[in-house]
């Protein structure tokens, strides 16, 4: 779970290196969504904070003059999202498994 985490952020990282283009920051929105599919949160949180941090670079380094407060802050609405959906879902599983225990 961890290695998905961060092997899509050093992926994503050297898209973005490589490219330097805006559009590339979607790698790091893949990364949120295949992450959030294991429904836990911590290899979400590890996922966001890193996906966070790489984006936070290119925004104010290699993107300068594009909207990069829009950008950041489509990822982190993407992400809280996603948090919230992996919280519901796990507490979903656990009662599946509650009740089929009944």
């Amino acid at each position: 779970m961890y290695f998905v985490a961060v092997g899509f952020n050093i992926i994503g990282f050297t898209f973005m290196y490589a490219s330097k283009s805006p559009g590339d920051y979607v790698i790091l929105l893949l990364g949120l969504a295949l992450t959030s599919l294991y429904m836990d949160m911590k290899p979400l949180l590890l996922n966001g904070i890193i996906g966070l941090a790489v984006l936070i670079f290119f925004c104010f380094v290699i993107y300068v003059g594009e909207n990069t407060i829009a950008i950041i802050a489509y990822y982190v609405v993407i992400w809280l999202t996603l948090l919230g959906q992996s919280t519901i879902g796990r507490r979903m599983l656990k009662n599946m498994g509650a009740s089929m225990q009944e």
